[in-house]
């Protein structure tokens, strides 16, 4: 009898410690109640996915500003900040008229080699613009772009987010950890995460808030991330989704065990989270599955989902385009108050000559011209 009890008693806790592992995992899932997305044709409004409060900002062309490769779009105060092929900066206010441009490629002392990243800060009432070059930060004056000063780190600083007056996180791609807290003088105050090369992708946006305090590094293109909570000063692992047929971390570590740096051709047969970014109650995601390309908008009870490729089921209900190219520039554009996309008109349809937006916009398109800035506001 008390060998059976034994037994039965071990089975409690067998399964009571099963069941708080599932709970644990289940509170460790951001979207707790969304558990798939809906990639069927019928029909969604880009409204819907999107929301229905749109500007269009069109930029101005002048031969002085004609950008090139967008690789991350940054508003502050109301104006926009815009990298282009990874070596200048290009101001423009609010309206979308040229400023400036910062420039200062080269080896001087207050000249960078190469802009790894960028972000936009106010420092005493002045706004500074923050680049990321080796193994710096430099800083400029965003009004004179004159350069201020530098800070100096052991280790190459490949993306960064300023957090508060004495703690920035940084991503480092040439170190044994990838993950610091530094102060403003360059000394390390907290690190995480040992170095994965699946886990670096390298992103426009590379720590996205939740509005709050928190910040989220997504692990390559899986399903999870590692969140930094600048309160508590903690590092703590997570999930998106609970239930998903997501690639995973430790998925995602498999296929580069196995066919090394390569990798990347094998994720097309797999469903994974190529980007995403979150905007007060609201993260929308761009998902790349084996069958279609999908964009979710998803809060924490439910998800909006449409596909944009091979085909789409979007109506757009907001301005008169039936392409949506430039969803998939989620995860390019920063801003506190929208979420923020760019919309190339060489990519826009022959028989389109104006935008005709249905807040009364109605702006003329010219092939040659500088991309157009697309908010949406909740």
């Amino acid at each position: 009898m008390e060998e059976k009890y034994m037994k039965q008693v071990i089975l409690i806790f067998i399964t009571i410690f099963i069941v708080n592992a599932c709970q644990i995992k289940q509170e460790d899932a951001l979207f707790k109640n969304v558990s798939h997305f809906n990639d069927t044709y019928a029909t969604v409004y880009l409204s819907q996915l999107m929301t229905d409060s749109i500007s269009i900002i069109p930029l101005e062309t002048r031969e002085e500003s004609i950008l090139g490769r967008i690789n991350k779009i940054k508003k502050s105060k109301s104006h926009y900040y815009i990298l282009s092929n990874d070596q200048w900066i290009f101001h423009f206010d609010e309206n979308g008229k040229f400023i400036s441009v910062l420039n200062k490629r080269g080896n001087g002392p207050d000249e960078y080699s190469y802009i790894n990243d960028f972000d936009m800060y106010d420092i005493d009432n002045k706004s500074e613009i923050w680049i990321a070059d080796n193994n710096n930060i430099k800083i400029y004056d965003a009004d004179d772009l004159m350069f201020k000063k530098k800070i100096s780190f052991s280790f190459i600083v490949n993306k960064f987010k300023r957090i508060s007056k004495n703690e920035i996180l940084i991503m480092s791609g040439q170190s044994d950890k990838s993950l610091f807290v530094v102060n403003e003088k360059g000394e390390t105050t907290n690190l995480f995460l040992e170095k994965e090369i699946p886990y670096l992708l390298f992103r426009s946006i590379q720590f996205k808030s939740d509005q709050h305090s928190s910040y989220y590094f997504q692990l390559g293109v899986s399903n999870n991330y590692i969140v930094y909570d600048s309160e508590k000063h903690t590092f703590e692992h997570g999930s998106f989704f609970q239930k998903s047929n997501l690639l995973s971390q430790k998925h995602l570590k498999h296929i580069f065990d196995k066919y090394g740096q390569n990798f990347i051709a094998y994720l097309k047969d797999y469903n994974y989270i190529q980007s995403f970014i979150s905007s007060k109650d609201n993260t929308w995601f761009y998902i790349k599955s084996k069958d279609s390309n999908i964009i979710s908008r998803v809060n924490k009870n439910q998800s909006v989902s449409a596909t944009i490729h091979p085909k789409h089921n979007i109506k757009n209900d907001l301005f008169n385009i039936d392409k949506f190219d430039f969803l998939t520039s989620l995860g390019f554009g920063e801003s506190d108050d929208c979420l923020l996309l760019y919309m190339d008109q060489s990519s826009l349809p022959e028989d389109i000559n104006q935008i005709i937006a249905k807040n009364g916009q109605i702006i003329p398109v010219s092939k040659e011209d500088n991309p157009f800035i697309i908010e949406f506001f909740e």
